[in-house]
């Protein structure tokens, strides 16, 4: 038996319920923006796609022998809004693996995979290679199960480096830091705050045993103002599944998505990075639409 509609009576005291969990979930938090494009040398400071500093004598991290990806390098000083956990840090840096695929054409496919199917096919898939080379292309992506975090505390002796953008897919640009308050997502509201533990049974019974209108589902989008871009602090932007990594970390950083910056993750996906105080660990995790 489907699930009876939501009334006007149980609409009303949702959203009066929404609205007071809204208010308690309020975090300061630092949203981040494109800025200017990179134009080398850069002076260490806060940057999409490029990383220019490293602590002194690290070298730059690889995965399967190819330079990692520079996503983000972070400089915590110029943030207003700094997680508990990270008031000791100076830089925050972000990488992850890189994951490189043939494209092949179409017209191609067939001929390509009826190869693939005879014994000696490694043989005759090289000299494939070399006959179409002008039309098969490698494409490259961010591999989001490889992400490396450098946190970099204050006082630790650092070093310019020459930020590896020459194996980057990324368009790199500056960071335009503002402060804002954020509010807890639709998608984590069942895991929202109350102040009586009936009220959250409330919403509960009637986020998950009522249907509604495409009109109702927009009223209490609008009530949760979450900021869906790249942020440090706040709450993440949680798009599949509920961002907790777990259990084992709290959520101190995400990055977005972004078309200006060459940066896709899946469908329009989100990066969620968290830090375990006590294990003094790294987690992330990752989603999409």
């Amino acid at each position: 038996m489907r699930d009876p509609m939501i009334s006007d009576e149980e609409f009303h005291q949702l959203k009066e319920l929404c609205i007071l969990a809204a208010s308690i979930s309020r975090r300061n938090a630092t949203r981040f923006k494109i800025g200017e494009p990179v134009k080398e040398p850069a002076v260490p400071a806060s940057y999409f796609g490029h990383i220019n500093i490293l602590p002194l004598n690290k070298k730059w991290p690889r995965y399967k022998r190819t330079p990692m990806l520079p996503l983000m390098q972070l400089r915590l000083s110029e943030c207003p809004s700094i997680p508990d956990s990270l008031t000791n840090v100076e830089y925050l840096l972000v990488f992850c693996g890189i994951d490189s695929d043939l494209d092949i054409p179409t017209e191609l496919f067939d001929e390509f995979f009826e190869l693939s199917q005879k014994w000696n096919a490694k043989f005759l898939a090289r000299a494939f290679y070399k006959r179409n080379a002008s039309k098969i292309h490698t494409v490259h992506s961010a591999n989001l199960d490889r992400v490396l975090v450098i946190p970099v505390p204050k006082g630790t002796p650092t070093s310019e480096v020459e930020s590896q953008d020459q194996h980057s897919i990324l368009r790199p640009h500056s960071i335009e830091i503002e402060s804002f308050i954020d509010i807890i997502c639709t998608t984590e509201s069942r895991h929202m705050d109350l102040h009586q533990a009936n009220d959250k049974s409330v919403v509960n019974e009637l986020t998950q045993h009522r249907r509604w209108t495409q009109a109702q589902h927009q009223v209490i989008e609008d009530v949760f103002q979450n900021y869906k871009g790249s942020k440090l602090g706040g709450w993440p932007t949680g798009i599949q599944h509920y961002i907790d990594f777990d259990g084992e970390a709290d959520f101190v950083l995400q990055i977005a998505s972004n078309k200006e910056l060459g940066l896709m993750m899946g469908d329009l996906g989100i990066l969620y990075i968290g830090y375990n105080t006590k294990k003094k660990t790294w987690v992330s995790d990752w989603s999409c639409y």
